[in-house]
């Protein structure tokens, strides 16, 4: 079976026989929504039981070709003239060595070689094919689940991300799928409305190596850890996919406006790999998604999660300016029972523009609970989500963003006459049941 990557619906991949290569947009009848959900649910076995898979990433669409010179890309140079076995002469050119730094190790699922590596529907495409042959602008990349090699031989890797990540998912750590999703909102997707679908082979794959449950993109096996994550910083503009794409407590409803491949910070950040496993200080009574389609791990029509912990008020202590105003200090928790408010170093990360969250009656809920781990953290660290109320759906809230804090107070930290240490704050707010959608 032999498969070829080119751009999303317009892709060569093998028939059902397993012997002709067709186009997605023939063998998928288009505009039929229920036949491709169908055949896009099928995409982690094709290309994971595929024999070869041959990427043309040079080429911008089906139609552009990508078996054409080089040019002059790279200099070439004379070296030698050689006589072959019939006396004719043949000449012997060289060219110099290029850097492939971007191409090995997980990096090489995200790199900018070309107009395949933007698209989103390529990564799964790559992470999946046991063998994969790509076609640069310059030259030919080999890559399998051992090796990643090139022809000008500079490049000879071994290739272990994908065994990297089978391994730790098997040892219940999602560390690897992290990179993944931070690196899968810089690519770029014809249709909005695949974001999940475009990952859900992925998805289906990891599920046989012990990683249970995924409810729009959210494992439930580490759930109170999947669900702290955060998005961007000051300078990336966000907010929540329209249409709808996936349920506000999940990384999917990000949506990113502007896709800045240049630049490699983070998009998505999970709190676990920065400060490891959290200990849970709540309890997670329900989590559900509705699929939109076919696929049980693809595209969502709506989604629930409901949460026993403890709630606080949440209010803006001093407006920074910043219509994004990401990882910036200006919130407090407080209890409305006894007036107190927290006393500690306090990160907030929102998610959306400050028109989303501002003069909205807000709350936070408290997730996860770090114990101090000298000399890396000397403090403890707790940690939960931001919430308003759902403006269309009464008793419901939706996520707003997360928020951090330290049990740690300088000298210069404002604080008001009631701000206790966090240990006690916590320990005095009531325990509620919230319903986020």
């Amino acid at each position: 079976m032999v498969s070829a990557s080119f751009l999303p619906r317009h892709q060569l991949r093998a028939s059902a026989n397993g012997h002709v290569p067709r186009i997605d947009s023939l063998c998928i009848i288009q505009d039929d929504v229920q036949d491709w959900q169908v055949e896009s649910a099928t995409m982690a076995s094709i290309y994971n039981n595929a024999f070869l898979v041959i990427g043309a990433n040079c080429a911008g669409s089906s139609d552009a070709g990508f078996m054409a010179a080089k040019g002059d890309a790279v200099p070439n140079y004379f070296i030698a003239e050689v006589e072959n076995d019939d006396g004719s002469l043949s000449k012997v050119y060289a060219r110099d060595s290029m850097p492939h730094h971007d191409v090995v190790g997980p990096e090489s699922y995200y790199t900018k070689q070309g107009p395949l590596s933007n698209r989103g529907w390529a990564l799964q495409e790559q992470l999946l094919s046991r063998r994969m042959v790509h076609f640069e602008n310059i030259e030919l990349f080999w890559e399998c689940r051992t090796l990643m090699g090139c022809e000008c031989l500079e490049l000879q890797n071994a290739n272990e991300y994908k065994v990297t990540m089978e391994q730790e998912i098997g040892s219940g750590s999602f560390k690897s799928w992290h990179t993944l999703v931070n690196q899968y909102h810089l690519r770029k997707l014809t249709f909005d409305s695949d974001f999940l679908p475009a990952l859900s082979g992925v998805i289906t794959y990891l599920q046989q190596f012990g990683a249970g449950d995924c409810v729009a993109g959210i494992w439930k096996k580490n759930i109170i850890d999947e669900l702290l994550w955060e998005a961007g910083k000051n300078w990336m503009l966000y907010h929540r996919a329209a249409p709808y794409r996936a349920p506000t407590w999940s990384w999917a409803s990000i949506h990113e406006a502007r896709k800045d491949r240049d630049y490699n910070g983070s998009r998505i950040t999970f709190y676990v790999d920065t400060y490891g496993p959290s200990e849970s200080m709540c309890h997670v009574a329900h989590v559900s998604a509705t699929p939109a389609g076919e696929d049980a791990n693809g595209a969502v029509a709506n989604g629930l999660l409901t949460i026993e912990g403890k709630v606080a008020q949440m209010t803006e202590t001093k407006p920074t300016g910043m219509s994004v105003p990401h990882g910036s200090r200006n919130m407090e928790l407080s209890n409305w029972l006894t007036d107190e408010s927290i006393a500690g170093m306090m990160e907030c990360s929102v998610d959306l523009t400050v028109e989303d969250f501002r003069k909205k009656q807000l709350y936070g809920i408290l997730l996860g609970y770090w114990p101090p781990k000298p000399p890396q953290y000397s403090y403890a660290r707790w940690a939960g989500l931001m919430l308003r109320p759902c403006p269309t759906r009464r008793d419901h809230y939706d996520r707003v963003g997360v928020w951090n804090l330290v049990d740690f107070v300088p000298s210069w930290w404002p604080q008001t006459p009631t701000a206790v240490k966090p240990a006690e704050f916590f320990a005095n707010l009531q325990h509620s049941r919230v319903s986020i959608i």
